[in-house]
Formats: C-alpha cells, sequence, structure tokens
C-alpha cells in the first residue's frame, strides 16, 4: 500500500489535478482575440485555418464542442487545460525515471504546469497546449524505450511523433534528436531495424489526419481562409495539401528576420526561461543535465537537440507570437529541474539541504509561480475580445464591410459563423489579404516592388466596396489613412472608422 502511494502514476495524477484546478479557476468565460477566436469557430464549424491546417487540434477540438456543458467557447478553452494539466502531470512520469526522486519529480511537474509560458496557453483556444501533452508524452515514451528497451515504448514514441506532426508542423524539430536516439539504440542493440521499421509505420498513420485539409475545404465551411485569401490555392489537390501543410502561407516570415535580431530573440528566449524557473530553478535544470550526461547522455543529445532546434527556428520566425511556440523547449527540459534538485541530496552537502533543499526549492517556485504568473496568465472574467465583438457588430450599417486585422477579425467571425449575428456584414482580413496577394505574384515570379504591389491590391478592393456599400476599419492602419479619408464613428466605446473615397462636407480625415 506505501508503495501504491508513492507511485509515480499517483503522484502524476496529483499534479494533473492541482494544476487543471488552478486552470479551471482561471479559465477565459468566452472567446479571445487572435488564433483563439479562430479555433474556437474553426473548432465548431470545422473549418479551414490558418497554415500548417492543425487537424488533430480541430478535431479533438470539434468533438469538444458536442458535450452539453457550458457555452461553447467555453467548452473549446476547457479543453486546453485538461491538455496543459495533463502535460505537467505526464512530465512527472519521465522526471522520476530520470532523477530516481518523486518529491523532485513533482516539482518539475507543477514547475512546468504554472509556468507563465504554460498558464496562459492552458486557459484560452489554442493548439500549444495540446502540443505540450503530446511532447511531455513524446518525452515519457522515448526516456522509458530508452531505459527498458521495451519495443512498446518505440512504437508509443513514433506514434506520438506522428501525432505531433498533425497539430503542429514544428514538432519535425524534435525529428533529428529522435533520429539520433533511434540509431544509437540500434548500435547499442536497444531494438532492432524490424522494429524501428513498424514503428515507423505506426508513426506514419496519424498523417492520414491530414485528409481533414481536402475533405473540409471541399464542404466550403464558413470559416475558410484559404478560399477566401488564397483563391489560387485548391486545398483538393496535393500540391495545395503540400503548399498548406509546408506553411507557405507564411514562407517569407520563415527564418525573416536578420542574424543580429535572431541573435537577439534567442538571448530573449532564455532570458525568459530564466524568469519561468526564477534563476534557481534554471541553475538546477543545467546541473540536472550536466549530471544526466554521465549516465544518460543520449536522452541529454535528444532533448537538447530538440529544444535547441525549437528555440533557434523561431528566434528566426518573423511573427508576433513566435515566443509562445519554445513552449515544447521548455517542456522537454522541464526533467532536467527533477534530476538537478536530487543533487540538493548529495551526501556531500549539509544534512539540512538534504533534507530540506528539495521541498524548500519546490514550495519557493509554486508559490513564485502562483503570485507572479497567476495575475499575468489568468483569463477569469476576460471578455474583452467578445465585447468588442459585440460593439463593432452593432455599429456598423447595414451591409457594412470591415476592413480588420488577424488581432479583431476572429472574434467578429466568430459573433457571425458561431452565433449568426449581422451576416450581412462583411470581415475583411486585410492582414491575410495582402498575404494571398503575395503568394500569388510570388507563385508567378514576381518578387520586385512586393509591398507596393500588396498595398495596391488592397486599395483596389477597397476602392471596389465603397463604391456599393458603407466600408469600415477597426485601426488607423496608415496603408489606408494615406490613400482614404478615415473618420472616427462617434458614441461607440472602441477604435472605429469609417472609410470614404472623398471627405465628406464638414468632416477632418484622421491624419496617418
Amino acid at each position: 500500500m506505501a508503495h501504491r502511494l508513492t507511485s509515480p502514476a499517483l503522484a502524476a495524477a496529483g499534479v494533473f489535478g492541482a494544476v487543471l484546478g488552478v486552470y479551471l479557476a482561471t479559465l477565459s468565460p468566452t472567446i479571445n482575440s487572435f488564433d483563439s477566436a479562430e479555433f474556437t469557430t474553426a473548432a465548431a464549424d470545422l473549418g479551414i485555418v490558418h497554415a500548417t491546417g492543425y487537424p488533430l487540434y480541430l478535431s479533438l477540438a470539434h468533438l469538444v464542442t458536442r458535450i452539453p456543458v457550458a457555452t461553447l467557447p467555453v467548452r473549446v478553452n476547457a479543453f486546453s487545460a485538461v491538455c496543459a494539466a495533463g502535460a505537467a502531470g505526464v512530465i512527472v512520469l519521465p522526471a522520476y525515471r530520470l532523477s530516481h526522486d518523486l518529491p523532485a519529480a513533482a516539482v518539475s511537474g507543477l514547475a512546468l504546469g504554472l509556468s507563465g509560458l504554460l498558464w496562459s496557453q492552458a486557459v484560452i483556444a489554442e493548439v500549444y497546449a495540446l502540443e505540450a501533452l503530446l511532447t511531455a508524452a513524446l518525452l515519457h515514451f522515448a526516456v522509458h524505450w530508452w531505459q527498458t528497451d521495451e519495443q512498446r515504448s518505440l512504437v508509443g514514441l513514433m506514434l506520438l511523433f506522428g501525432l505531433s506532426l498533425t497539430n503542429h508542423l514544428a514538432s519535425v524539430l524534435l525529428g533529428p534528436g529522435l533520429l539520433v536516439l533511434v540509431v544509437w539504440g540500434i548500435k547499442q542493440q536497444k531494438t532492432s531495424l524490424r522494429w524501428v521499421a513498424a514503428a515507423a509505420l505506426t508513426g506514419l498513420l496519424p498523417l492520414t489526419l491530414y485528409a481533414y485539409l481536402p475533405m473540409r475545404f471541399a464542404a466550403n465551411p464558413a470559416l475558410n481562409y484559404v478560399g477566401t485569401y488564397f483563391p489560387h490555392i485548391d486545398l483538393t489537390t496535393p500540391g495545395g495539401i503540400v503548399w498548406m501543410v509546408s506553411g507557405r502561407m507564411f514562407a517569407s516570415e520563415m527564418f525573416g528576420v536578420p542574424l543580429a535580431v535572431a541573435l537577439r530573440n534567442v538571448l530573449a528566449v532564455l532570458g525568459g526561461f530564466w524568469l519561468e524557473m526564477l534563476g534557481i530553478g534554471l541553475l538546477l535544470m543545467i546541473a540536472g543535465g550536466l549530471r544526466l550526461w554521465q549516465r544518460d547522455r543520449w536522452i541529454v543529445i535528444f532533448v537538447g537537440l530538440g529544444a535547441a532546434l525549437i528555440v533557434v527556428f523561431f528566434s528566426t520566425y518573423d511573427v508576433i507570437d513566435a515566443a509562445v511556440m519554445t513552449l515544447p523547449a521548455l517542456v522537454l527540459t522541464a526533467p532536467l529541474l527533477a534530476v538537478g534538485l536530487n543533487q540538493l541530496r548529495l551526501e556531500s552537502l549539509p544534512a539540512v539541504v538534504r533534507r530540506f533543499g528539495v521541498p524548500a526549492v519546490g514550495m519557493l517556485l509554486v508559490a513564485t509561480h502562483l503570485i507572479v504568473n497567476g495575475p499575468f496568465a489568468s483569463r477569469r472574467g476576460d471578455t474583452a475580445a467578445y465585447d468588442y465583438a459585440q460593439t463593432v457588430m452593432h455599429s456598423v450599417e447595414h451591409n457594412a464591410f470591415v476592413l480588420t486585422f488577424w488581432t479583431t477579425a476572429t472574434p467578429l467571425e466568430y459573433l457571425q459563423i458561431v452565433e449568426g449575428i449581422r451576416a450581412d456584414v462583411t470581415i475583411f482580413d486585410r492582414g491575410l489579404y495582402v498575404l494571398g496577394v503575395r503568394d500569388q505574384l510570388l507563385r508567378t515570379g514576381i518578387r520586385e516592388d512586393l509591398p507596393d504591389r500588396m498595398t495596391a491590391a488592397l486599395h483596389a478592393e477597397i476602392r471596389i466596396a465603397a463604391e456599393h456599400r458603407p466600408v469600415y476599419i477597426t485601426e488607423n492602419d496608415p496603408a489606408v489613412s494615406e490613400e482614404f479619408c478615415l473618420t472616427p464613428v462617434t458614441g461607440v466605446p472602441v477604435v472605429l472608422y469609417r472609410v470614404w473615397l472623398d471627405r465628406p462636407p464638414g468632416q477632418t480625415c484622421e491624419q496617418p
């Protein structure tokens, strides 16, 4: 009985329950901006979102929307909470295997679960919580296979790798480390080519989930970013699927920053990890990695190579939320904290450190995470995105054409598609539109004066719309206000402008 009460599985379940309670207490009560509202809408509609498509997440989230509990946004948000709590719980298992220290392993799970990076993604609809869970489970199977030579764990490892690729294709960055681990495993006779082939074939099976793209594209769902903004792309063709899955939609953003900026971004990510672990936690993780190198160096290589590739790649990715995409690196390295904490039990240290070091550092990390990260990560009572969208939808005229951007477009799309509000309004994401224009120009070999050509195409769309219907814009975008007259809509508590081809009599145009 005593053994069962201190089992790693029970500790993992305890961490899962504790962290899930925190997430549910701070859960967003409705939709949020950016990708979050987009994923909520697509989950309800089985829609086509931005690259790389995310078929696993959308399929699972759609099932969640069918659960007759709470509102639809709360269900999808709670799905993230369960996935993130699962990641925190599962990470206890490899942490224990590597440290042989159950309290230290539990601390590593709590530290991961209460980190600002994971917590912030656990309370909204996003793909990163599921990615964290898949990464944690993948690491567990990798460590279990490496330490036990159990071939079923190798098959499970490859299955999880394949599933990860259908949630967020950036999981391919784990591939080199996984290849090194498997090749060395063959050399060490931990497995055979027959088992590797069977595992690899198993890993290919989840890729069939990408059939979601042609099937749903052919169904023409209400939310269809490719059909709306990239009309030259057909997702029912092999070429279209490859375009989507490879992220060509954002091709220019990949490796899109200068080297100096990329290096600064790497330092910023490392600085973020330092803050996440209060400094001492990161030092213990480094100490844990050095200790583990002495007995399980190939696990360190797998973890280190995967984490490094994730940090470096997303430090060169020119998008606003690139830092969040480094979350799998934090998940991969979390068990090193348990190994480092276990070093506080060394016989060479004073007795008081051996006895109280792990619980003291653990309580410090958990308490500080709750105090510091709670206000930042919590979305409890946050209805700003929903309220904003409601205000805009009720403020524009009949048959309005609303120019907006990713930040504000997605809540508007949710209201229109899921709640059926203002079907007469056209929501026009000018950011996605110019990406579509850019992609079409590049495909035809035109690379000169791309920004000017993209802006000219946007202006043409606005002129066509303004000739027949009222046009609004949710920001004072210089690319628009330098060409058209923008007048603020008065009497509404949000930023909203009317767009005119010519200045209306008696009104003043907003300056860029």
